[in-house]
């Protein structure tokens, strides 16, 4: 990374500064405007109403926008912005947030203290707020020395993911992405995937005073979470990627009997898996599938199903060398005086866009992931100003190195 120095250095002739008070202000806008997934609770009208303001915005500026239609009355919101050579960079933020609820006022912003509270201004609208002001900033400052900018404002990362696997499907031409999620700034090229799955055991129903009578799906469930425990936890405990850390299997919700006075015939359990880069799926259910054979060996009584994943989702596993890791660190150096590449545990939409849009990501927003989803959630504001900063040096570098 000694190069990173001397990049930053040739971003100094990009003068653009985000003013403080408008970005607070759009910010503001983005977080009194409802978008909870439809498929959560309160979530009736989705994103479009954010859409429509993320779509006004962007044509204010002059910016080509399209509406990409992904499921009914719900679509990505594109806005082009045409820059130098072959650059071509994607700014992706979700618009969709988790439930308003326990967050009182949650749709009232509220400055104090330097954060802005509000449902969504941590994850994401943030991020989005820094990257639609970044745009203005190319616009205004930057006379056209910067790398193409598509600004992918998409729906669902909430739950399904399904706005990025659209804007993935429709094959946009770009070489790098940054995508908006809570880093505290730290440029991020690693996170964790996950795979999710339900295990069922069935047993045979019998009154309890008769109880040796039944086969206890219960009892069975038990000693499948001990062999997941025993046998595969210390495994992953092996598996160290140097920035995503280990990866993790965890049995976060059971379900099993009819009464009290019947002997269970079945029980489920939801396991998740969070994975490292280097880790498959395939890999992960065949582990599983290993050690649930080899309770079946053990105790051919048990009947244990293992379901088909519910959720599939990639790690990401970008290379520190590659030009949008070099331009975004450069361009958090010359903002906040310095900054290392990292990693976070959680999962965003930078996979989908690397893994099967073959396009280099990295992850790179104002908040902490600590204040996501919470009842007082809420962002540092002077980090959404510096974001702004951050992600337009980002295109300004990428534009001259192209």
């Amino acid at each position: 990374m000694t190069g990173s120095t001397s990049l930053a250095g040739e971003m100094l002739s990009f003068k653009g500064r985000a003013l403080a008070g408008e970005v607070i202000q759009l910010l503001s806008d983005l977080v009194s405007i409802e978008s909870v997934n439809p498929s959560l609770k309160g979530g009736q009208r989705g994103e479009a109403a954010l859409a429509e303001y993320v779509a006004r915005y962007l044509a204010r500026l002059g910016l080509g926008v399209e509406s990409q239609a992904v499921l009914p009355g719900r679509a990505n919101v594109l806005g082009r912005l045409p820059g130098r050579g072959g650059a071509r960079l994607i700014f992706e933020a979700h618009m969709d947030t988790v439930t308003l609820e326990p967050m009182p006022d949650a749709l009232v912003p509220r400055v104090g203290g330097g954060r802005l509270y509000g449902r969504g201004a941590c994850d994401t609208k943030g991020s989005l707020a820094a990257m639609l002001y970044a745009l203005k900033l190319l616009k205004e400052h930057a006379a056209g020395q910067h790398a193409s900018v598509l600004l992918a404002a998409t729906v669902d990362e909430e739950v399904a993911y399904r706005g990025v696997l659209a804007l993935v499907e429709a094959k946009p031409e770009a070489n790098a992405a940054i995508v908006g999620e809570p880093t505290s700034l730290v440029p991020v090229i690693a996170h964790k995937g996950c795979v999710r799955w339900r295990i069922r055991t069935h047993g045979r129903a019998a009154h309890t005073s008769k109880a040796q009578e039944g086969n206890n799906a219960i009892y069975q469930m038990v000693e499948v979470i001990r062999c997941l425990r025993e046998t595969l936890e210390p495994r992953l405990a092996q598996r160290i990627h140097p920035l995503a850390g280990t990866p993790s299997l965890c049995v976060s919700v059971i379900h099993g009997g009819l009464q009290v006075n019947i002997v269970p015939n079945e029980c489920a359990i939801e396991i998740d898996r969070r994975t490292v880069p280097g880790e498959t799926h395939a890999q992960v259910l065949a582990e599983v599938d290993q050690a649930l054979d080899e309770i079946r060996r053990r105790e051919p009584t048990f009947d244990i199903e293992r379901e088909a994943p519910a959720v599939a989702d990639w790690p990401l596993d970008t290379p520190a060398d590659s030009a949008i890791a070099r331009a975004g660190l450069a361009a958090c150096r010359a903002i906040r005086g310095s900054a290392e590449l990292g990693a976070v545990p959680y999962g965003s939409d930078a996979s989908k866009l690397s893994v099967l849009g073959h396009i280099p990501s990295i992850v790179l927003g104002p908040g902490d992931i600590a204040q996501a989803h919470t009842a007082d959630e809420w962002v540092p504001v002077a980090e959404v100003v510096q974001a702004a900063e951050i992600y337009a040096r980002a295109a300004v570098e990428l534009g001259r190195a192209a």
